[in-house]
């Protein structure tokens, strides 16, 4: 659960934002089995109802628009979540140890980015506010209905206890039927890596039918541990629709007895019967959240599993600095003539362009109209610049620099 809390972490904000909001979607919802006792009061006294009927449809509207308003925020942020878990995989996992690579099939990773990731759109996110939310507002209301009769709140705890003790043992079997399912998955996209990466070969051998079977043996083996948690899901919703029901049946048999016993108002029994359908709101959102969180935790143990394999420690190395001042060339060439056998006139190299030829690498230069050569990939071709005959000329040096320091001018014609 900390590892689920932990993606959802950087979101906190808008998490509670959207916490908020369902907090106030419920509240207009909780108020208004008691604007419906109110309503009937007035009736049975004679009085007008246009003002609590205004405020009960004010509050209806009002629950309506905050809960669009929230699906939407939880939406966003759960597509975030998603995102934030893909790209952290993907950048560990093109990172990973040749040893690492060699000992996992690439088709379960790919897997875990993919598919397992996805689990988590709805569990890191709408799971955890629905759960919150459904404690918060299964509190509220019980409150509320301790406000109207607590003989009738301590028979519908004992329904709704019951029921929850059955559905505590029965949602860890979903956490365990999605992860199989989520391995299973994984497998049948490694057997088609391995398949499609070497397909020639498999088609050489006749191998179709072997990797076939293999990739089907994976593709039952999902479907099965898909089946088993949509089993368990299935009684988790019915057991809990079962309880409302229930609940409202024990309430009521037992309500017209108070009431028949006059201990209890006809009005009081209505908004206690409404209360009881408010419950199905919450414990539907804690049954459904909790079945989310499970799925989500079935899916987190995989991508731990993945983030937590070791990588290369040099690949994001920043480069090395560059030093302040660069090194001197090697050899500097200035108004230096030279031209091929036979060709005229001499190409000087300009002095505003003089290429410096640092240590360790090569440079030609070839006149003007003569086609390069192939030149080796450590050596570089400059094509020299022929200088004007009004251009002033410069007498012809070559500088060396020296490696104690200084330089060593020679005036010497080139060859």
């Amino acid at each position: 659960m900390s590892a689920l809390i932990g993606y959802a972490r950087p979101h906190w904000r808008v998490l509670l934002l959207s916490l908020v909001l369902t907090l106030l979607a419920s509240v207009s919802g909780l108020v208004q089995p008691k604007f419906a006792q109110a309503i009937l009061d007035r009736l049975d006294d004679g009085a007008g109802v246009v003002a609590p009927v205004a405020l009960l449809a004010v509050f209806l509207v009002a629950g309506a628009l905050l809960t669009g308003l929230n699906a939407w925020l939880q939406q966003r942020t759960s597509e975030r979540v998603v995102r934030q878990v893909r790209r952290g995989l993907v950048h560990r996992l093109i990172r990973l140890r040749v040893a690492e690579l060699d000992r996992r099939a690439p088709g379960d990773l790919i897997a875990r980015v993919t598919s397992d990731s996805t689990l988590l759109k709805s569990a890191a996110t709408e799971g955890l506010i629905m759960t919150v939310n459904g404690v918060l507002t299964f509190a509220g209301a019980l409150f509320m209905m301790a406000a109207l009769d607590a003989r009738l709140l301590g028979v519908t705890l004992l329904v709704l206890t019951l029921v929850g003790v059955v559905i505590t043992v029965i949602l860890p079997r979903i956490k365990a039927a999605v992860a199989r399912s989520q391995s299973s998955v994984g497998a049948v996209g490694a057997v088609l890596d391995r398949t499609l990466g070497a397909a020639r070969t498999v088609k050489a051998n006749g191998a179709e039918g072997r990797e076939t079977l293999a990739a089907e043996d994976a593709v039952d083996e999902a479907y099965a541990a898909g089946l088993v948690g949509a089993r368990y899901s299935a009684l988790v919703t019915m057991v809990g629709g079962a309880a409302i029901q229930t609940a409202f049946l024990v309430v009521l048999g037992v309500g017209g007895t108070f009431v028949a016993n006059r201990t209890m108002s006809v009005s009081e029994l209505i908004a206690f019967l409404l209360y009881v359908f408010f419950l199905a709101s919450p414990v539907s959102q804690l049954v459904g959240g909790a079945a989310q969180l499970q799925q989500g935790l079935g899916a987190v143990g995989r991508i731990q599993e993945a983030a937590g394999l070791p990588v290369e420690d040099d690949i994001d190395a920043p480069p090395a600095a560059a030093p302040a001042h660069a090194a001197p060339p090697a050899v500097e060439l200035t108004g230096v003539e030279f031209a091929y056998p036979g060709r005229a006139p001499p190409c000087e190299v300009s002095a505003s362009r003089s290429p410096a030829v640092r240590r360790r690498r090569s440079s030609a230069f070839r006149a003007p109209g003569r086609p390069p050569s192939s030149p080796s990939s450590s050596a570089s071709t400059s094509r020299p610049r022929a200088r004007s005959g009004s251009a002033a000329r410069t007498s012809p040096h070559c500088r060396v620099p020296r490696s104690g320091g200084g330089s060593r001018t020679s005036s010497r014609t080139p060859r």
